[in-house]
């Protein structure tokens, strides 16, 4: 996946694999400061996360607003949404929608002021 700086590295297969799930996550936590060098290696991590922890990962806010809607799209597009996808991708969807509220909901906050 060229948008993420991937092409030819099979990402999909270390996605899905259980030994990284739950530790990935909390490694790529404490590096984030690494996104602020690079702005590739958000998408990068984008596409390395599973499912379930991309909520999570987005809401934490290091990552450009239309990096995660690519991003976002291009997982989308490789899911089949069943009982065992159904639940991530909602949380995903929710916490794109909070994402995108974000300015309107500051502007709201200045403008009461």
């Amino acid at each position: 996946l060229a948008w993420a700086g991937l092409e030819g590295f099979q990402f999909h297969n270390f996605r899905e694999s259980n030994q990284y799930r739950k530790s990935l996550l909390q490694l790529m936590k404490s590096k984030q400061y690494l996104l602020e060098v690079d702005r590739c290696l958000g998408r990068s991590w984008f596409c390395l996360l599973p499912l379930e922890n991309l909520a999570e990962f987005l809401s934490e806010g290091h990552i450009n607003i239309l990096d995660t809607l690519v991003g976002t799209f291009y997982r989308l597009k490789e899911i089949r949404v069943c009982h065992l996808t159904h639940k991530p991708v909602q949380e995903l969807l929710q916490t794109l929608l909070n994402i995108m509220d974000l300015p309107s909901k500051r502007e709201r906050e200045q403008d009461a002021l």
